[in-house]
């Protein structure tokens, strides 16, 4: 009703709109939430959350090649956001563009070669596609960063029994969300101060909708490094799913 009254007054406020469009979006109406947040960015094409919330508006209607130009968009402002190239990789495969997952995916580890979320997704497309050394490489850079992980050693000795012609039984890529959050508790539990992680968590947790898991961590993240745009366009996010969780 805010974002109405304030819309009413100024018609072409691009962060009305987008505010707007999110909450939209956070109800989990990305159809309506699309004009608003098309028209946030064609009045400031240099609103990077518009675009963020554009690309994910996007994806739940399961427009992806929209989503894609969104998330093309978005990487024109920001070229070194690693998360938008994962999830612009994940698209891509969606598409059945393998290459140019593959392609973003090397991307984001260029720019951060410790990147969890952007190891596991190649190392199981390698893995799926019988680059096993590839995927061995993946995982064992994952055990690197994470050398607790029992998901990561598990996936790395059924590469090496398959490289060894043994019977393997593959992973399923609906477990992904659950071991990262899982391995950014682990990460987190060796240091608390880890930005990257509490954010990649929170994501993860605002996906499974649980969005008040997804502001505590945020939160956090925003009181050690309060300039972290992607916590910033996460909380926001965050905040809308946990009001209309409650006014459920």
């Amino acid at each position: 009703a805010d974002f109405d009254h304030a819309l009413a007054l100024k018609p072409d406020d691009p962060a009305a709109l987008s505010d707007r469009g999110l909450l939209l979006e956070n109800h989990g109406d990305h159809e309506a939430a699309i004009p608003d947040l098309r028209r946030a960015t064609a009045l400031d094409p240099s609103m990077d959350a518009a675009w963020v919330n554009l690309a994910l508006a996007y994806r739940g209607e399961r427009s992806y090649t929209l989503a894609i130009a969104a998330y093309d968009a978005l990487l024109k402002l920001r070229p070194k956001d690693a998360d938008a190239l994962v999830s612009r990789a994940n698209i891509r495969l969606a598409l059945g563009d393998h290459a140019g997952a593959m392609a973003d995916y090397d991307a984001a580890l260029a720019i951060d070669p410790s990147d969890l979320m952007a190891l596991f997704d190649r190392a199981l497309e390698h893995r799926k596609a019988g680059r096993l050394e590839a995927a061995l490489a993946d995982y064992e850079a994952l055990l690197r960063s994470q050398p607790d992980d029992d998901e990561a050693r598990r996936a790395r000795d059924a590469v090496k029994a398959r490289m060894a012609g043994q019977p393997t039984v593959e992973p399923s890529s609906t477990s992904r969300r659950e071991w990262t959050i899982a391995s950014m508790t682990d990460a987190l539990a060796l240091d608390p101060s880890a930005v990257w992680a509490l954010v990649r968590r929170a994501k993860e947790q605002l996906a499974s909708n649980r969005p008040a898991l997804a502001l505590a961590d945020f939160d956090a993240a925003l009181a050690i490094e309060p300039g972290n745009v992607a916590a910033q366009d996460g909380l926001a996010r965050a905040v809308a799913g946990t009001s209309a969780a409650s006014a459920q």
